[in-house]
């Protein structure tokens, strides 16, 4: 009990000392209405123009920095665009992008700065701004009035994009803004447009008639794709416009195949790399004996890409190639924007076999090894008539008949299958053409394992589909015959 008491007493001490604190600092604290000395104002961030002039003002500029140390000029042509003179000595015809070249004369002709970093640095150390002897860019801009304009870009800010300033004659340091400085930091090659290929414009532009591209590191034998005869337009939207006819002959996938179509038109480089390449830089890109060569060729005209070897460095998913539109430049292509470098017949090609339009055909052939079915088509949309095995369908048959072919046109491939294979014939479909040029398609649907058929085309085994199908198709042809109705599932 005596000990209970004395923690007691000690307890009560320390509240009653704690209690005293509180109340001398509350009675030392400044109150409300006194009026302490205002702190120093931090001054604002001050704009300073080193230059006003107009884009068309601008005479010249000349830029040495870290990507083009041996420098080059960008010189107004005299008529309001700009060319460099370092590049023309290679090529009179340089395609400049004088959209980007106007935006680096507009940010030289009123060049400004966001804030100042530092005044009168004479005796400072320059070199923690990476500026001093080894700026990252010397500038020197000359305007039509003979000023002139000589400005340093050292390193970035470590907040933001700025980029540090300093200007000839002046010993302040400033802040430029990041997008201003990035043209002052490019290299020669950036001012090149790297439009390989005009864009394709559906209105304008003839029927892409032919692709053709040769890998001969792959293939002695090209990949061919070649436009089908045009059609109604309101069959147009239906049918495809295009299949590949080597190494394979047959449909393409619509979309698949899109890039490989028309992937060419519009095709933009990532980089320029070169105008008008020597020997030597065509043996080193691997220009001189390209890996990839693609051809689209439609009304009177060629287009023609040729593919070298991958850029050397880290990133080696990049491409040196050369634009038939563009003769003197060597580019800089991102392997994505390039298909045909790698696209194989399976990649593209349809897994709905062989549709051909109905009227488009001289006749229809389905042959077992023992019955023949030759239907033949006259006429068209208009005046139309059917054959079977010689004999004319009665008219009022006519939707039966269509009704089959759709049916026909329905096989499609449950997987590729490019494999030895196929002994035992199932079926045959023969496609016979009006057109004459036109190579006849023939698919053939042959036994195989696991109630599944293979199915080649032209030749060429390139599916495997489910056995139903050609079951299918036999039935419903004898249900035709019998005027019975066709069964579309299988």
């Amino acid at each position: 009990m005596k000990n209970n008491l004395q923690i007691m007493l000690i307890s009560l001490i320390g509240v009653a000392v704690l209690g005293a604190t509180v109340l001398i600092l509350h009675f030392t604290q400044p109150r409300p209405d006194d009026n302490p000395e205002p702190a120093e104002p931090v001054p604002a961030s001050v704009k300073t123009v080193f230059a006003d002039f107009l884009p068309e003002d601008v005479e010249k500029i000349t830029l040495f920095n870290l990507l083009d140390k041996d420098g080059y000029t960008v010189s107004s042509d005299g008529n309001d665009g700009y060319t460099i003179p370092e590049l023309n000595v290679r090529s009179k015809n340089v395609p400049y992008n004088q959209l980007s070249l106007l935006n680096l004369a507009a940010d030289a002709a009123s060049l400004s700065s966001v804030s100042t970093v530092e005044e009168n640095t004479e005796n400072s150390d320059l070199a923690k701004y990476g500026l001093g002897d080894s700026p990252r860019a010397n500038i020197k801009v000359t305007f039509r009035d003979g000023t002139e304009l000589a400005f340093s870009l050292g390193g970035t800010l470590p907040v933001g994009s700025g980029v540090y300033l300093m200007v000839e004659g002046d010993e302040n340091v400033y802040e430029l803004s990041g997008r201003v400085s990035e043209g002052f930091l490019r290299e020669r090659h950036y001012w090149v447009e790297r439009l390989a290929f005009p864009q394709y414009d559906s209105f304008t532009t003839p029927v892409i008639e032919r692709v053709t591209v040769f890998r001969p590191n792959e293939s002695e034998t090209p990949l061919i794709i070649e436009a089908l005869p045009q059609l109604p337009l309101e069959e147009s939207r239906t049918f495809n416009t295009h299949r590949i006819t080597e190494p394979i002959s047959t449909d393409l996938h619509p979309e698949r195949s899109s890039s490989a179509i028309y992937g060419i038109f519009g095709l933009t480089a990532a980089e320029v790399a070169w105008i008008r390449p020597e020997e030597i830089d065509m043996e080193f890109t691997g220009l001189g004996e390209p890996s990839c060569r693609v051809e689209v060729e439609f009304a009177d005209s060629k287009y023609t890409l040729i593919i070298g070897d991958a850029v050397q460095g880290i990133d080696s998913s990049r491409l040196y190639g050369m634009s038939s539109e563009v003769p003197d430049v060597v580019f800089i292509f991102a392997a994505e924007t390039l298909p045909w470098i790698d696209v194989q017949p399976k990649d593209i090609i349809s897994s709905v076999i062989c549709t051909p339009y109905i009227f488009s055909l001289e006749r229809l052939l389905i042959e077992t090894d023992t019955l023949t079915y030759d239907f033949e088509i006259i006429g068209d949309t208009d005046q139309q008539s059917f054959l079977i095995n010689g004999e004319e369908l009665a008219a009022a048959r006519n939707s039966d008949f269509k009704d089959l072919y759709e049916f026909v046109i329905r096989a499609s491939g449950d997987e590729l299958f490019f494999e030895d294979g196929g002994e035992e014939l199932i079926l045959r479909i023969s496609y016979v053409y009006r057109d004459k040029s036109r190579d006849n398609d023939v698919l053939e649907f042959y036994a195989s394992s696991n109630l599944m058929n293979i199915v080649r085309i032209n030749g060429n085994n390139l599916y495997k589909t489910k056995g139903a199908y050609s079951a299918r198709l036999l039935a419903n042809v004898e249900a035709f015959i019998a005027g019975e109705e066709i069964v579309t599932v299988w």
